[in-house]
């Protein structure tokens, strides 16, 4: 297996993302999963975090980032999954389109055996490049 640390991206497209996103450590656990009937991109990879997840000093925090955001802690828990991005579709590097078809035929293989690694996705954890960018890091 491989690790790979691919950017996280789109977040400040999905209220509240940013805001849950930032009150999370390293490693935190995330999902991938593939959403082949993306209009932009049938390769995509949504990220998804379950808020049942958040650690005690994450939901502190969020208590007061998410004042005046029209979101609060109920309404994470009642939703629970939270779509918070996606993986980037890398132009400069072609093996991110490599990556994102392989968790494709994961959870193809997946689905048809009613067995494998994905039930709904694929896990993932939460990293941050040397500026502090989000990262996605996960095992193929």
């Amino acid at each position: 297996m491989t690790t790979f640390h691919v950017p996280l991206v789109g977040s400040h497209f999905r209220p509240p993302a940013k805001a849950l996103l930032a009150s999370l450590p390293a490693g935190h656990p995330l999902e991938l999963r593939p959403e082949p009937s993306n209009p932009y991109d049938p390769n995509a990879i949504a990220v998804y975090l379950d808020a049942h997840t958040l650690p005690p000093e994450a939901k502190e925090e969020l208590v007061n980032t998410l004042d005046g955001s029209g979101f609060d802690l109920d309404d994470l828990y009642e939703q629970r999954d939270f779509h918070v991005g996606y993986m980037a579709r890398e132009h400069a590097a072609e093996h991110h389109v490599n990556i994102k078809e392989a968790i494709h035929e994961i959870k193809e293989d997946s689905f048809a055996s009613g067995e494998g690694p994905f039930a709904d996705g694929l896990e993932a954890k939460l990293s941050f490049s040397g500026a502090g960018n989000y990262l996605i890091a996960f095992n193929i």
